[in-house]
């Protein structure tokens, strides 16, 4: 074998040097990105005492971080409003979140010792800590949240929601939503619970369609996953049937033969309203949890008997904040593709009533989306700025965000673009059903 010329020694080495920039810059890059995602959070100093959103101060009784979600910690809270105190008192925290708890900016769960009305909401022991930090333009949850309550009223029940700063053990952990946290209760899910029931078959509960959360799951003939929604106490192996029975019986019917008939078919157990006004916020968003992934809210209720769906709820990687499955593009369904949806597009009955509800309100939405979303920017300005100094992270990829604008301008520019963008490419898509 001729021995390799020093031109072509030189022409081999420059080639596998360029093949290995080619491989290892993007390698080095996500490298970066991971590295800047981890270190992002920042002390601040000097924090005003009042950055136009009430703030929320908790003190952990042992001064340590909130680091599981599976045990309470306790300590003590107080919120502000305003730079004065609105409520105190004792309380435990605990983690929450699946694939958020894993990021540097956590969610909590919160169980005061004693019911409190919060910044205008009805009196309650347990709440949330909803963090926005891969949503860089903090208001997704907010926007899908007030949708449901002001423009889709055959949804019963929309969590109440209110911007706000925390602040604990004396570091700055900038703005989350606090949240009513979904539960039976008079001004909540407002049904009878079948855990206190005397006769189970009495009683109501909550679902949540997408993951097996606790021993309370099981999948459907047709794979959905259900899941009772977090119950504070011990179900009975009779509840536990009946549930599975009802769900069986809804689903067995909706895809039946017959499963059209006003009179027989699936209407007869599941309520249609709530169902599309669910609809529409989750598709017309394109929320990628909605189709069945997770926080797929729904519940019996045993007055009419029905299925009800909703709460709304979990909206962060949603309205283009999300670089998978196609959702990141304006154009095409998707919600639409989950189990039992599928089958409900079948029934031109179904689709002729989806058709009507949007055209019924889609003036509704596109005035929120020019109206609440600004209001909502300028009404968070100055805390978002103290935000984004604890969180380094305007120009950083966050999973999984499809656009890095770089400031908190063009997070809320960006967002807009795409929703009215979606608007119209949905409102062709609705009239054509």
């Amino acid at each position: 074998m001729n021995k390799l010329s020093k031109k072509n020694k030189i022409i081999i080495i420059c080639t596998c040097a360029v093949i290995c920039a080619v491989v290892a810059v993007p390698v080095l890059k996500r490298a970066h990105e991971e590295f800047r995602e981890h270190i992002t959070f920042r002390k601040v100093k000097d924090l005003p005492e009042y950055n136009g959103i009430p703030r929320l101060y908790i003190f952990t009784d042992s001064g340590k971080p909130v680091l599981t979600k599976e045990h309470w910690m306790n300590g003590s809270y107080r919120l502000t409003d305003n730079g004065n105190d609105v409520s105190s008192g004792k309380v435990k925290i605990k983690g929450r979140g699946h694939t958020t708890w894993d990021k540097p900016k956590k969610s909590y769960s919160l169980k005061l010792e004693k019911p409190a009305p919060l910044l205008g909401m009805p009196a309650d022991k347990r709440w949330v800590l909803l963090n926005p930090y891969n949503d860089k333009s903090l208001i997704r949850n907010d926007f899908a949240l007030n949708l449901s309550r002001t423009v889709y009223s055959n949804l019963e029940y929309t969590p109440r929601f209110r911007q706000i700063e925390v602040v604990m053990n004396g570091d700055y952990y900038g703005v989350y939503g606090l949240a009513e946290r979904i539960r039976i209760s008079p001004s909540r899910v407002n049904i009878p619970d079948i855990m206190k029931e005397a006769d189970p078959k009495e009683g109501g509960y909550i679902l949540e369609l997408g993951r097996a959360k606790n021993e309370y799951s099981f999948r459907t003939e047709h794979g959905v996953m259900v899941c009772m929604k977090d119950p504070d106490s011990k179900i009975s192996e009779e509840a536990y049937s009946i549930v599975q029975q009802q769900i069986k019986t809804f689903e067995d019917t909706l895809y039946s033969d017959t499963f059209t008939d006003n009179e027989t078919g699936y209407r007869k157990y599941f309520d249609l309203d709530s169902f599309i006004d669910w609809y529409i916020i989750n598709e017309f968003t394109k929320n990628n949890d909605a189709k069945f992934k997770a926080s797929v809210d729904m519940y019996y209720n045993p007055a009419d008997k029905k299925f009800h769906f909703g709460p709304v709820w979990d909206f962060d990687i949603s309205s283009g904040n999300i670089n998978y499955d196609n959702c990141e593009k304006t154009e095409g369904l998707w919600v639409a593709k989950a189990p039992w949806i599928t089958r409900m597009y079948e029934d031109p009955s179904f689709r002729g009533q989806l058709k009507n509800r949007w055209n019924e309100t889609k003036d509704r939405l596109r005035k929120s989306i020019d109206e609440y979303i600004p209001q909502q920017a300028e009404y968070l300005n100055a805390a978002q700025k103290w935000n984004f100094k604890a969180w380094l992270i305007l120009d950083v990829h966050i999973w999984p965000n499809a656009k890095v604008p770089g400031s908190y301008k063009g997070e809320i520019d960006y967002m807009t673009e795409w929703l009215h963008s979606r608007y119209e490419w949905f409102d062709g898509e609705m009239n054509s059903l």
